[in-house]
C-alpha cells in the first residue's frame, strides 16, 4: 500500500477501534490531520492511512492513552 492512500472516516474509525464520532472529534482537535474534505457543510472528511496507523501505533504503546470502544456510540 501507497503512504498516500486515503481512506474514509468510517476506515480510520475500524483501524483505530473508535467510533466515526470520536474521529471527527480527534480531527477537529488536530489529534488527526484531514488530507481534504468533499465539499458541503456536512462533506465527508479524509485521511492519510500512514497518518492514522502511526496514531493508532502510538495509542497502543502509550500507556494510559485514551481508547475509545467502537461500540460506545
Amino acid at each position: 500500500m501507497s503512504n498516500l492512500e486515503i481512506i474514509t472516516t468510517a476506515e480510520a474509525a475500524e483501524i483505530l477501534r473508535v467510533s466515526v464520532k470520536t474521529v471527527h472529534r480527534w480531527a477537529g482537535e488536530g489529534r488527526l490531520a484531514v488530507v481534504t474534505k468533499a465539499p458541503g457543510l456536512r462533506g465527508a472528511r479524509f485521511f492519510l492511512r500512514s497518518q492514522v496507523e502511526q496514531l493508532g501505533d502510538e495509542l497502543a504503546t502509550t500507556p494510559g492513552a485514551h481508547r475509545e470502544s467502537a461500540a460506545a456510540s
